[in-house]
Order: structure tokens, then sequence, then C-alpha cells
């Protein structure tokens, strides 16, 4: 058996923990939880303090945020979660926290997002794709600059989808 299957043999019973059984977005919130723009949209339900504790430790039962899908009938189900390291992160700490021959670590990188106080704008599409955010064709600062955007070359650090 490989390190990496039997790290992923040790992280199961967490996930299973942690995804098992229904959870209602009221008690995500209750637990410090935020809902990443848009805000009527599936995604991520982000814990800052998580996101904050994972620069300095990894706990495989407090992801930084869990990922949901919106189902036909408008509900939310829980299809995951998000664990996050530092941009120093070398390979060797990635592969330490979940190994690299399990689940693939990436970083967002230039990424065009609303200017402060334009929330409202990460509803925006053109040609069908959003306009703001990881999702978004704009890749440069220049393009971000003519759709009226802030450019940012990296936006947080290393993460990864279990």
């Amino acid at each position: 058996m490989t390190a990496g299957c039997t790290l992923a043999t040790w992280y199961r019973p967490s996930l299973a923990l942690l995804l098992g059984g229904p959870r209602r977005l009221a008690l995500l919130l209750a637990d410090g939880c935020t809902k990443l723009p848009p805000a009527d949209s599936e995604g991520d339900y982000t814990r800052w303090r998580s996101a904050v504790r994972a620069a300095f430790e990894f706990d495989p039962a407090m992801p930084t945020s869990l990922l949901y899908r919106r189902e036909p009938d408008g509900s939310l189900r829980l299809i995951g979660a998000m664990y996050t390291a530092p941009q120093r992160s070398t390979l060797h700490d990635l592969d330490r926290r979940v190994p690299l021959s399990i689940a693939r670590w990436h970083l967002h990188t230039n990424i065009c997002i609303p200017r402060l106080g334009e929330r409202d704008r990460w509803r925006e599409t053109r040609d069908g794709r959003p306009l703001f955010g990881p999702a978004s064709p704009i890749a440069t600062e220049a393009a971000c600059d003519a759709v009226g955007g802030r450019f940012l070359p990296k936006l947080f650090g290393w993460m990864v989808h279990v």
C-alpha cells in the first residue's frame, strides 16, 4: 500500500463525519461560515477562522470551505470540502496535508473580481460565462481594467477539493 493510499484511508473517517448526513445552511452560517459570491448560486461556504488556522496547521476535520451544488428543485446538496494551504507551501508541504497522489492542489491566478463595494457585479456574464472570478475568461490586468474590475495576480493560497 502506498503512502497516498494510507493517508486517503486516514482522511475517510474525517470526511465521512463532515459530509455524511444533511447539513442545513442555517447551521453553517451559525457556525461562522459565509457564502462566497455570488450569494444566490451554488458554491462555497467558507469558515474564515479555518482558513486562518490552515495557514499554520492542518486538521482534516476542519476544511476551509464546504462545497455545494444546486439541485433541479433549487435545494443545495453538499458535495465536498475544500482545504487550503499558504502560497509559500512547497510540494512536500502540500503532500503532507492531502497527498498529491489522491488530489490536485491548485492556485487561482490572474483573476478579475469586482471592485470593492460592487458585490452585485459578481452575477454579470458575457457570452454565457461569468465576467468575474475563477471561471471568467479574463486573464490580464488590461482586460480586467476594461470591464471596470480589480485584477489579482493570485487569489488566496493553495487549495484542493475533495
